[in-house]
C-alpha cells in the first residue's frame, strides 16, 4: 500500500521479458474466489491457458473489492484496445487514401469511443 491509499499493481511475467512487446489482448479481468485481487488475463494462441498479465490488489493486504480496484484493473485490460485505437487513429490522420480525412477520422474514433467505454466498465 502506499503512503497515500493508492492501490498497488503488480505486473506478472516481467522477469527479463522483452519489454518491447506485450502480451496480444484481449485482456480480461477476473475477481480472484478470495475478493482480495483482481487478476487481468490474456488468451493468445501462443499460450494455451490464460496467462497473469498483472494483479491489482486493494490499499491493505486483505482488502476486499474496491471501486478504485476495479477500475485500475479494467483500464489496464482495455489498455491493448486502447494503443490499437490510438494507432488507427495516427494511421487515419496520415493515410493519403482517396477517402477524406473527415471520414477516416470518424471510424477511427468511433473505435476509440469503444475501447474508452472498456476501460470505464460500461
Amino acid at each position: 500500500m502506499l503512503d497515500n491509499g493508492e492501490t498497488v499493481i503488480h505486473t506478472e511475467n516481467m522477469k527479463g521479458d522483452d519489454m518491447s512487446t506485450h502480451t496480444p489482448g484481449p485482456w480480461t479481468v477476473h475477481n480472484s474466489p478470495t475478493g482480495i485481487d483482481v487478476t487481468v488475463t490474456a488468451f493468445t494462441p501462443i499460450h494455451h491457458n490464460p496467462i497473469s498479465v498483472a494483479r491489482v490488489y486493494g490499499p491493505g493486504p486483505l482488502s476486499r473489492a474496491t471501486d478504485t480496484r476495479n477500475a485500475n484493473a479494467r483500464l489496464i485490460a482495455a489498455a491493448p484496445d486502447l494503443l490499437h485505437q490510438l494507432k488507427e487513429v495516427v494511421f487515419a490522420y496520415h493515410d493519403e487514401s482517396k477517402t477524406s480525412l473527415e471520414i477516416r477520422m470518424q471510424a477511427a474514433l468511433e473505435g476509440v469511443a469503444v475501447a474508452i467505454a472498456k476501460a470505464e466498465g460500461e
